[in-house]
């Protein structure tokens, strides 16, 4: 009689779960419906990052994406950048046409060297990356030194930071939310993932969006 109960207890509890708002059950991604994105990885050459650094975080924010929007980044060339990593905007694609594939649909430049801009208040900001919707190009500033920073959910930084730069490929948008790694400064968010960034992501298409 006890076991009766305990599990009529328990069908309640996983009833009443998935009737919760936000409850809703992870779609389970398989091979067939996982679009896989090739990413070209460029190495400073001025100012060059250890490439297993680089490469582990793509592999890391490969699999959040390809879990929460059923999308798979692989690389597809590895190369060295020999650009200036301190023109701003990143407008690299007549350089990069000659570096990369032309299957690599993401660029990302990965350099040591730290970036700072003046604000309107005369101190200065640093820029930890930046993308350029346009060419999808994105530049990863200073990686060396936030190799092992956290976001504030105890999430790698660098890690919460990709995942935020290419969601703005997507055309996800900032969100005030600090639970969101959507929030413009994301090393202040939780880094999680939020029903209204997976909903663009898995519409849209890198640069297809820009109107």
């Amino acid at each position: 009689m006890k076991i009766a109960r305990f599990f009529a207890y328990l069908t309640v509890l996983i009833v009443l779960f998935l009737f919760l708002p936000g409850a809703s059950p992870q779609k389970a991604y398989t091979s067939s419906n996982i679009r896989t994105i090739s990413v070209c990885l460029l190495n400073d050459k001025e100012s060059p990052v250890n490439e297993s650094i680089f490469r582990k975080i793509l592999v890391s924010v490969s699999c959040e994406y390809e879990k929460n929007a059923g999308i798979r980044f692989e690389a597809g060339t590895v190369a060295v950048f020999s650009g200036n990593t301190g023109i701003l905007p990143v407008n690299y694609e007549r350089y990069l046409k000659y570096v990369c594939r032309l299957t690599d649909e993401v660029r990302i430049i990965f350099t040591s060297e730290s970036m700072e801009f003046p604000r309107p208040d005369g101190k200065t900001e640093e820029l930890v990356a930046h993308t350029d919707e346009d060419t999808a190009v994105i530049i990863m500033y200073n990686v060396g030194n936030y190799a092992r920073a956290l976001d504030w959910g105890g999430n790698p930084f660098l890690e919460t930071v990709l995942k935020h730069e290419i969601a703005h490929l997507f055309g996800v948008d900032h969100t005030e939310d600090k639970n969101s790694f959507m929030y413009p400064q994301a090393n202040l968010s939780l880094g999680r993932w939020t029903s209204e960034a997976e909903r663009v992501i898995k519409i849209n298409k890198i640069r297809e969006w820009i109107k």
